[in-house]
């Protein structure tokens, strides 16, 4: 049996996640804000999924 985990983010990484997102929904990122928010994106499918949702919400 092959065990997979994904690692989930702590609380400052929460923390950080939820302000990038902020930005990002503002379109207000700069260069380097938008290359850490790129790389939780890939780091961490739970805040991948998280952003989709408010993409679509923010679309509406």
């Amino acid at each position: 049996m092959i065990e997979t985990t994904v690692s989930q983010p702590d609380a400052a990484t929460l923390a950080e996640f939820d302000w990038l997102m902020s930005l990002a929904l503002d379109e207000l990122l700069d260069d380097e804000d938008r290359a850490r928010f790129d790389v939780l994106l890939a780091e961490y499918p739970s805040l991948a999924d998280e952003w989709a949702a408010w993409q679509f919400i923010d679309g509406e």
